[in-house]
């Protein structure tokens, strides 16, 4: 969306985020601005956790109020996570336009809360404007996606993973992280899949879990990799791969569905058991329900169904074309742009910025905090260390009252009033913003 929006000449993009986080890296290699702040979430079976939240959030809040003033934000975009929340409260009070995304099914607890004063609430599946706040706010405007996802080479992925040209090709992820049993599961596939004619297996098992699964495809295959196994820790390119695939196999995060559907693939979804508020599995619902994929619990990977699906698909070339047509036309590739477009009429309309005089002001890139080196592309990246359990629902807060915001007045200086161009004037600041408007000329107040 950043790049949307500065390839269109626009003002400066800044991003805001935690300082250990890997937005801060990503960032900086983007040439973006950073200004960290910090954030906590809670589980809501321990106060005590509630408690250290709220001391973080209060701290983060002040210092948001700071910087919104330091750089004269015209509007702040949060993509959800409890970083948002902090910074959406505090464009709240100062009545800096709010913008919202909402990637999954089920809105968060950060995005629930800050709809009630949101500007606008962007969410990728309609079925989740009802748990908003102001639901006549929200537009579907999908989720946004990589260019590379849209642009993907399969011929690029053949060749980098020495793929033959015509034989089909089943792609398994679990995310940046891995997957374990979806990883397991896989590999006891393998005498089932050996069966399916020049079949050809990419497996992104995650960096954490690659050995264990070597060694397990070993064994599996009688002690040796089998050459027509791919076994990655991470992919690099997944435009390319997913372009390559013939049939994808992988868990049913947000941003894993909105690739799959801006490439248009046929996929067999695993959702996340321990997702909050199970939002997986109701991200895996609408390609369900169209026919681009089919859906197995986590709880059923292990059974004789699941390796019956899989094969049958690699099997019916018709089907997974028809399943390629149905994710096709869910897919949403403009979504970056359709995010971009309402987060700049929003600031066009409502900037509290754009009602006073100008001020020098330093650049945002002056302001922000020292640049993250990129990481070389041959560093390895740590992983984070996998969840033993899963993670605790979240909760919504007491009831929360509305932040008023402090009333606008807009003077007309006595010659548009005396040129006759007062009213017209009026009527666009008083239906764009709602603005008390004053024209010392008819000395008449008028306010919507």
């Amino acid at each position: 969306m950043a790049e949307r929006i500065s390839a269109e000449g626009h003002d400066e993009v800044a991003f805001v985020g935690t300082p250990g986080g890997l937005e801060a890296r990503l960032a900086s290699e983007a040439g973006l601005p950073f200004f960290p702040i910090n954030a906590r979430g809670w589980d809501r079976s321990k106060p005590l956790s509630l408690l250290a939240a709220a001391l973080v959030t209060s701290v983060s809040f002040v210092r948001s109020l700071y910087l919104l003033r330091r750089v004269r934000a015209d509007v702040v975009v949060g993509f959800g996570g409890y970083v948002s929340l902090p910074l959406g409260l505090a464009a709240a009070l100062a009545s800096v336009p709010l913008v919202l995304h909402e990637q999954n099914s089920v809105p968060g607890v950060a995005n629930r809360i800050l709809s009630r004063w949101a500007t606008a609430v962007c969410v990728t599946y309609p079925d989740s404007i009802h748990r908003l706040a102001r639901a006549s706010r929200a537009a579907v405007t999908g989720d946004p996606v990589r260019p590379s996802i849209i642009a993907g080479d399969e011929k690029a992925a053949r060749k980098a993973l020495k793929l033959t040209r015509t034989h089909p090709v089943m792609l398994v992820f679990g995310g940046s992280q891995g997957a374990r049993h979806l990883n397991e599961a896989t590999v006891d596939l393998y005498s089932r899949l050996s069966e399916v004619k020049g079949l050809q297996v990419v497996q992104a098992s995650g960096p954490a879990e690659i050995d264990s699964v070597r060694e397990r495809l070993k064994a599996a295959a009688g002690g040796r990799m089998p050459r027509w196994w791919k076994l990655v820790g991470y992919l690099e390119d997944m435009g390319d791969a997913l372009a390559a695939a013939d049939l994808v196999v992988c868990r049913s995060g947000a941003t894993t569905i909105a690739e799959l559907t801006a490439a248009g693939k046929a996929a067999v979804l695993v959702p996340y058991p321990y997702a909050t508020d199970d939002h997986q599995t109701h991200n895996a619902s609408p390609l369900r329900e169209a026919g681009a994929s089919i859906v197995v619990g986590d709880g059923d990977l292990d059974a004789e169904a699941f390796g019956e699906k899989v094969v049958a698909l690699l099997r019916d070339a018709p089907r997974r074309a028809r399943m390629e047509q149905a994710a096709a036309h869910l897919g949403r590739p403009n979504a970056a742009q359709c995010i971009a477009d309402v987060a700049l009429e929003a600031a066009t309309a409502h900037s509290p910025w754009r009602l006073r005089m100008p001020k020098t002001l330093r650049p945002l890139s002056a302001m922000a905090a020292p640049a993250v080196a990129p990481v070389p592309a041959s560093t390895p990246v740590t992983p984070a260390p996998a969840r033993a359990e899963p993670d605790p629902s979240e909760t919504l807060s007491d009831e929360q009252t509305a932040v008023p915001s402090p009333p606008v007045q807009v003077e007309i200086p006595a010659a548009a009033g005396a040129g006759g161009d007062a009213p017209a004037v009026a009527a666009d600041a008083i239906d764009t913003l709602g603005v008390t408007v004053t024209d010392p000329s008819a000395g008449a107040e008028s306010s919507a």
